[in-house]
């Protein structure tokens, strides 16, 4: 199988952005312990930037000429999200992150011919590993 193209990694990328567990933590009714106001804060910046995130990529695709693939469907009532303390998903949501970062590390070194595919990757790649 060839290389491939610079549209199947941005897809790729925005499908992952758009699985990010932030913004499926914030659409739950996650039980947010007063002293736990500043992971809420965390949690909602995260979730912002995702959705930055997602509108760079989308732009770039169609910039490019592409489409982004359709949304996948996330059912919040099988994540298993509901009534969880922020504290016992913190873990989670940093894992996914991390998982998140390895993906555009992989794609940013399959897109070395494309500069602005590359530096978008490599602005997103650096929020994601500034946590």
């Amino acid at each position: 199988m060839g290389k491939p193209t610079v549209v199947e990694v941005l897809n790729r990328l925005l499908s992952c952005e758009q699985r990010l567990s932030a913004g499926r933590f914030l659409g739950s009714r996650l039980f947010v312990p007063p002293a736990a106001s500043a992971e809420l804060s965390a949690l909602e910046r995260i979730a912002a930037e995702s959705r930055e995130h997602v509108e760079w990529l989308t732009g770039l695709l169609v910039e490019l000429g592409g489409a982004p693939d359709p949304r996948p469907v996330v059912n919040i009532l099988s994540t298993d999200l509901h009534y969880q303390d922020l504290t016992d998903v913190l873990p989670r949501m940093k894992a996914d992150r991390k998982a998140l970062a390895e993906q555009y590390s992989e794609a940013l070194s399959l897109l070395a011919d494309e500069p602005d595919a590359a530096a978008l990757v490599s602005r997103i790649l650096a929020r994601h590993q500034a946590e």
